[in-house]
């Protein structure tokens, strides 16, 4: 434990970080961190005092409540990457034989300073609907930045927004006898939602936030 030190969050800090996905724990006058294989920033003072111009925020739903997920925003989309200038952002599906279980895929994604993808806007919904369908893959379903591991029925993306853009039949938990709790695209209907399991390996989609 440490005292609180806004200097650990200034901008300096950001820019020297090779892995620039990283958490931090608001808590009173005291920073604390978990042993996690992403950085943890060692500060406390207010939500987005020092980095607002320069970091995305979230919520990660695997973490101790009071730890935030945050993300540097970029200047460029990195190789591999496409770059949608509707949405102004990066997006990298997997490869066809890389499948993971959800939280595999979120931690491949922070490897290469991304998150799951977030389709928390009408633009992105679209724009991912029109991805799947121009590459032939209505019938694949992809991991994406949703789920409602921190509680039952309470369904957000990773930066906190609510999810919004259901199928219609959707989120059903498997009709109520499984343990679906993460996000996937709706196979055949791209342009919607519905809940998976976790432990499921399919394709899945980064998303790395610009500036």
């Amino acid at each position: 434990m440490g005292e609180d030190s806004s200097t650990e969050c200034q901008l300096p800090w950001l820019q020297s970080q090779v892995r620039a996905s990283f958490y931090r724990k608001v808590c009173s006058g005291v920073s604390t961190q978990l042993s996690l294989p992403l950085p943890l920033i060692p500060c406390v003072t207010s939500p987005l005092s020092h980095l607002s111009s320069r970091v995305s925020f979230g919520i990660d739903m695997q973490l101790e409540e009071g730890y935030n997920h945050y993300w540097r925003l970029e200047d460029h989309c990195p190789d591999g990457y496409t770059y949608n200038s509707e949405v102004h952002v990066c997006y990298k599906p997997s490869a066809k034989t890389a499948k993971l279980s959800w939280m595999d895929a979120f931690y491949n994604c922070s490897n290469e300073n991304a998150h799951l993808f977030i389709s928390n806007t009408l633009a992105k919904r679209d724009i991912l609907a029109a991805y799947i369908r121009n590459n032939n893959f209505t019938y694949i379903q992809f991991k994406l930045g949703g789920n409602d591991l921190f509680q039952e029925g309470w369904w957000a993306w990773l930066d906190g927004s609510p999810v919004i853009t259901w199928y219609y039949t959707q989120p059903d938990n498997g009709n109520g006898d499984k343990n679906q709790h993460c996000m996937e695209n709706t196979r055949e209907h791209p342009d919607y939602n519905s809940d998976g399991i976790c432990n499921s390996t399919e394709r899945y989609i980064c998303q790395i936030p610009l500036q």
